[in-house]
């Protein structure tokens, strides 16, 4: 569980490589209270090319929470 963010935002970042043609969904959501899902933050599906892609979500939560995908 993550601290609450009060009135401010956190920053996550991370990478992902989506290659080939059976590629499905890639999501992130965020819960609390351990609710699943919970809203969805971020969402990339099918082919994305060989590379290395990065990505980040802005995150802001009055009260504990969790990022999952």
């Amino acid at each position: 569980m993550l601290r609450p963010t009060a009135f401010t935002e956190r920053c996550l970042m991370f990478g992902y490589n989506m290659n080939g043609p059976s590629i499905g969904l890639l999501s992130v959501y965020m819960t609390a209270h351990g609710e699943k899902p919970g809203p969805l933050l971020w969402r990339m599906s099918g082919d994305q090319g060989q590379e290395w892609k990065g990505a980040s979500v802005n995150l802001s939560s009055l009260e504990q929470y969790q990022v999952f995908d």
